[in-house]
């Protein structure tokens, strides 16, 4: 019983967590936090050692090559660090830039920056060793300053409430512990060091406790036997994880969290929470599989033994899925590994997101979407199917590698993508649920549909000739199964709740988008003038709408097709020579586009309570592939997947890889977006 209800209790807090990002975005709307501060060492780190005189670095490639435009900022990591992640589940901001960011704009100082440095630690000694990188009085001093630039921004009373609400974070300990003390004060006996090392902690909160500080959050070590370095220095010929090295780290974290609970007492109205990602880390690590990770005994980077900084650098290859793997390098965590403790289904863990998310969870449900959409249903193409394809007879599939390397685990699931597609980002930022789960998916539960399902398929269309020519399941089909999960609902949750649901729910259409880039361009349907055609795809579209509203829905979102002319499919068959965009099937997508639109419009005011709404993401992404550099992108005209000019499905299964940072690419097949395109394309469109 315990394990049921704390297994739902994880799931619940995840499910606040990733959904809530959005909504919480304007300044307090977590109920707690309008900034966040970091101190300490390189797990928080996002790059103040750029422009300090130390080799302590990481501002050069591979390191960076999953973050936001695949480039290095400093973050000891392929993507983001832990400061960023906390950030953005916070609702407070994306990325948390560095102090010392000679681009830092004064907007970015109201809600909170980085202050820690690489190679930092609680002892002076450890950040001197480590050749110039700013040590923990460095680093107040800084925030000392930081607030007299923030009072000349935003006026003393308002600072003052940023500061005294804000969330404080440190991580400092794991130099010390796993460096100074066995090189330079191996001499001395390690408790003795570890009472130094919590004296000097105490002194430091104190100083930022005048500084105005009342919420501070102090992280535990990471297991430091078991960093991939640690498994060679200390872990024997088998490389396993250093208990020497883990025993000092709990003897360290232990007195830790006992003297935070001592020097709370004497600083009123402090809030100083132990943090323990020592234990979700040593969980992930001892159980990778489970948690979706196949290695967690070496970097990415280079052997994964032993380099780190500028031992990794360019000259080094790197694994080619990150994700998989629960270190970047030889001492820091993947992004996908910082992600993944943060929701640690571990009961330390459970304690730690619940101190601060229970108490306001119900608010931040309320706050999300304004409480608009319990669930999202969506229909239609592979702009939206999550999997519903793997389980049919057809060709038209994605479960295999290497679809879904940047997906949770790194795994393939069916969704035509490197990640998520947008059925899971709009679920996801609207505060619904962090994945939609495909209807067909034989692992679904009943608890699954009360929030919402995916019964698109990739290949369908508005006409049905599409889905029997590519063996996906028609517009009918789908309706079908969306009545039996209606059933499915009643049953379940009760006439009157499921009713609620259905009336209340989001509702996704993507469809077209086959119909005109193939059906029409084959012999069966391309004797039809296109715009006959158009109007035929559209009255089927309206009639699947009617059928929609009949069966409870109000409140949907039909979107445009791509500019099918410039996926790298188009721009191969039609796009000549050049590989230019097709204005010819550009057009054809325009004139459906505006056929749809005005359809929408009209069938709003023939249905009585209706909100149909035409999502154009057309504009958006032709407005990203005219313009890619402004969104991070370096490459338009190619897939990710092997030569990106033809590679999709099956063929993209056969390809001799994919290119080393999808987040650099509009496009991840010849004919599907990338997570990243996706992100900007759902970030246009969801309510500001």
């Amino acid at each position: 019983m315990y394990e049921m209800l704390r297994e739902r209790v994880v799931r619940f807090i995840v499910l606040v967590l990733l959904g809530s990002k959005v909504a919480m975005r304007a300044e307090g709307v977590n109920g707690q936090y309008p900034a966040l501060f970091a101190f300490g060492d390189s797990i928080l780190d996002t790059g103040n050692n750029n422009l300090l005189a130390t080799a302590t670095k990481s501002n050069f490639p591979p390191y960076g090559r999953d973050f936001i435009g695949g480039r290095p900022t400093g973050r000891f990591g392929n993507g983001k660090v832990l400061s960023d992640v906390i950030a953005g589940v916070l609702g407070i901001k994306d990325i948390l830039p560095a102090y010392l960011d000679p681009s830092l704009s004064n907007e970015d100082l109201v809600s909170g920056v980085c202050f820690a440095s690489a190679g930092s630690g609680l002892d002076d000694t450890t950040a001197r060793a480590q050749g110039g990188v700013l040590t923990m009085s460095a680093q107040l001093e800084n925030f000392r300053a930081y607030i007299g630039r923030l009072k000349s921004v935003v006026g003393e009373a308002r600072a003052n409430s940023i500061i005294s609400n804000a969330l404080y974070l440190i991580s400092a300990g794991n130099n010390d512990v796993a460096f100074t003390f066995n090189t330079l004060k191996i001499a001395m006996p390690f408790p003795l060091y570890v009472n130094q090392l919590i004296g000097w902690n105490n002194a430091f909160l104190q100083g930022l406790y005048q500084l105005g500080a009342r919420k501070v959050w102090v992280q535990s070590t990471v297991p430091l036997g078991c960093l991939p370095a640690g498994r060679t220095t200390g872990g024997g010929p088998l490389r396993l994880c250093a208990e020497a090295a883990n025993g000092e780290a709990r003897i360290f974290n232990a007195q830790l969290a006992s003297s935070l609970q001592s020097l709370q007492s004497t600083l009123p109205g402090s809030s100083l929470q132990f943090i323990d990602v020592f234990t979700p880390f040593l969980n992930i690590i001892q159980n990778p599989v489970a948690s979706g990770f196949v290695n967690a005994a070496n970097g990415c980077c280079g052997t994964g033994t032993y380099v780190v900084a500028e031992t990794c650098n360019m000259l080094v290859p790197t694994c080619p899925n990150p994700a998989s793997y629960v270190f970047w390098d030889a001492a820091h965590p993947s992004q996908a590994a910082y992600a993944r403790v943060l929701f640690c289904d571990c009961e330390k863990m459970v304690s730690v997101v619940a101190l601060v998310f229970l108490g306001t969870m119900f608010a931040l449900v309320a706050a999300t979407n304004g409480g608009q959409y319990p669930a999202l249903f969506a229909f239609g193409d592979s702009i939206l199917d999550t999997g519903n394809n793997n389980n049919l007879a057809t060709l038209t599939k994605s479960n295999f590698p290497p679809y879904g390397r940047d997906f949770i685990g790194g795994k393939p699931t069916g969704r035509f993508c490197d990640g998520k597609v947008p059925s899971d980002l709009i679920a996801g930022d609207l505060g619904i649920k962090g994945t939609l789960p495909a209807y067909l998916d034989p692992n679904l539960r009943n608890e699954d549909l009360s929030t919402g399902v995916s019964f698109a398929s990739g290949g369908t269309g508005n006409d049905d000739l599409t889905a029997q020519t590519q063996g996906a399941l028609s517009l009918s089909t789908q309706m079908k199964n969306f009545q039996e999960c209606i059933g499915r609902l009643k049953a379940f949750m009760g006439e009157e709740r499921a009713n609620y649901i259905i009336s209340n729910s989001l509702y996704l259409l993507s469809s077209g988008n086959n119909d005109i880039a193939l059906t029409y361009s084959s012999p069966l349907r391309s004797s039809i003038p296109f715009p006959l055609y158009a109007s035929q795809l559209v009255g089927w579209t309206s009639d699947f709408l009617k059928q929609l509203y009949d069966a409870g829905a109000r409140k949907v979102w039909v979107l445009s097709t791509l500019p099918l002319g410039c996926l790298p499919g188009g721009r191969t068959v039609a796009g000549g020579p050049l590989r230019l965009c097709s204005d010819t099937v550009n057009r054809k997508a325009q004139l459906f586009n505006d056929q749809l639109a005005s359809a929408v419009s009209s069938l709003q005011g023939t249905l009585s309570g209706s909100a149909f709404q035409f999502i154009d993401i057309y504009a958006t992404l032709l407005n990203i592939i005219q313009n890619p550099f402004s969104s991070g992108f370096l490459n338009v005209a190619n897939g990710c997947c092997g030569t990106g000019l033809v590679e999709i499905g099956e063929t993209c299964k056969l390809a001799l890889g994919s290119c080393p940072n999808p987040a650099a690419y509009v496009f991840w097949d010849a004919g599907h977006p990338t997570q990243r395109a996706y992100e900007l394309i759902v970030s246009s469109i969801l309510p500001k």
